[in-house]
């Protein structure tokens, strides 16, 4: 087989995750094995029926939020299958819980007006719910912010963000898909405007666009030239186990470690729900967290 080249050998219809299907994938997984193909990972997006199927499977390497990303492969119990979620679905969840932080919950009433509700809002004192509301090291990450930045680039002929554009910024339900618009936001190159300006309130928005940033370019590398043709070397094939970029993978994770650490540590007072809301989902952590320790074989 071609290096690049995709093959199909198995396709199945479903509507729900049973054991029929994980018997199937693992039918495969036997096949493939019987044929002479070492199966090392299997690579999913994150739909809950993949994150679910991931769970089901007891873990060669247990870590502290039960994520699963291994399993003894029982056709070769000498070698490990690893669980993947692939990069640019994760790149595209997180962009979109940056997407949804600041915005204002959609919840109605259908007994009062929203004249009403803002005036009840007035009078208790309450704070606007949102639908996600990202904090890190006492500072806010919100969309605002990407918006503010547009808003001040738009007219610039010269400028260092030169890929954010009007589509990545005012999504819509079809361009909310796409991963390129993810990619030009969670960015370098956005972290780099964000610190130009001075904005010392959003420095934590900065770093994560980079920790983003980064985690994808090492995880989804197109080609063994790009790193050359970039000058990017998170972008270069991996043919060393000792590779650098493994060990960076699993300081970015620390990053994320750290974030859910200090949200852990917020005083009783603050509810369970307002606590999930300062972080990335609960879905998406998961998915970086099996995505970085199943592409490293490593768990920290």
């Amino acid at each position: 087989m071609a290096t690049g080249e995709q093959t199909v050998v198995a396709c199945y219809g479903v509507t729900k995750l049973d054991r029929e299907m994980y018997d199937r994938t693992w039918e495969v997984v036997g096949t493939l094995e019987r044929a002479g193909l070492a199966v090392i990972a299997l690579v999913c997006d994150g739909a809950a029926m993949n994150t679910s199927f991931f769970q089901m499977h007891p873990p060669v390497t247990k870590t502290k939020t039960g994520a699963v990303f291994d399993t003894v492969n029982i056709y070769a119990p000498h070698r490990i299958i690893y669980f993947i979620t692939d990069a640019p679905h994760l790149l595209k969840t997180a962009r979109n819980c940056l997407y949804n932080s600041g915005r204002p919950s959609k919840k109605k009433s259908k007994e009062k007006s929203s004249v009403q509700v803002q005036s009840k809002t007035q009078q208790t004192g309450k704070k606007e719910e949102f639908v996600r509301n990202m904090k890190k090291n006492g500072q806010e990450m919100q969309w605002k912010t990407v918006v503010r930045v547009y808003n001040e680039l738009k007219d610039n002929t010269i400028r260092t963000a030169y890929k954010l554009n009007q589509e990545d910024v005012f999504l819509t339900s079809y361009s909310i898909m796409r991963v390129s618009l993810a990619a030009h936001v969670l960015s370098r190159s956005l972290a780099t405007e964000i610190r130009l300006r001075g904005w010392s309130e959003c420095s934590e928005l900065a770093n994560f666009c980079e920790v983003m940033n980064d985690l994808f370019d090492m995880l989804n590398g197109k080609s063994a030239y790009q790193a050359v043709i970039t000058r990017n070397d998170l972008l270069a094939t991996y043919s060393k186990p000792d590779d650098f970029r493994f060990l960076l993978l699993l300081q970015k994770w620390k990053y994320f470690e750290e974030w859910m650490a200090e949200v852990e540590a917020l005083p009783s007072s603050v509810s369970a729900a307002e606590r999930g809301r300062r972080l990335l989902s609960r879905q998406t952590l998961e998915s970086l967290e099996r995505t970085i320790k199943g592409f490293t074989g490593e768990c920290d």
